[in-house]
């Protein structure tokens, strides 16, 4: 199954707590002329960012108080986290050398990048709110 096909369902609907809840994006890129891994200079080349504020952090950093179940979560946040957990399962499967970075301060851009295949790069995006 394509990793695309395989995620769009558990992307639908679901929304990365912080300030602001923000959707997630599925996010896929050609990238046969990039050095892996990746540091925060070719990400934003590749990604046309601005490198201003680039911050590499371990994938875990991502994955952290999202795919834990709490006892006292209602029905709601226990679906949400058990689509967290297949989500991170998926990831595992599918991509290798998984990267994290964060661009900006307070509304901050959030990339979860892993190679597919030689010269193919894909992941997960969204928006993370600290005030």
């Amino acid at each position: 199954m394509v990793l695309k096909e395989e995620l769009l369902p558990l992307l639908d609907e679901l929304w990365y707590p912080s300030e602001s809840d923000e959707p997630i994006e599925f996010i896929h890129v050609n990238a046969a002329d990039v050095t892996l891994p990746l540091t925060p200079d070719s990400l934003a080349k590749l990604l046309s960012l601005d490198s201003g504020r680039i911050v590499e952090k371990e994938p875990t950093k991502f994955w952290d108080g999202v795919t834990t179940l709490q006892d006292w979560y209602d029905e709601t946040e226990t679906e949400r986290t058990k689509r967290f957990i297949r989500l991170k399962e998926i990831l595992d499967n599918r991509l290798t050398g998984q990267q994290y970075f964060e661009v900006g301060e307070i509304e901050v851009d959030a990339y979860l990048i892993g190679s597919r295949s030689e010269g193919e790069l894909a992941g997960i995006k969204t928006m993370i709110v600290r005030t």
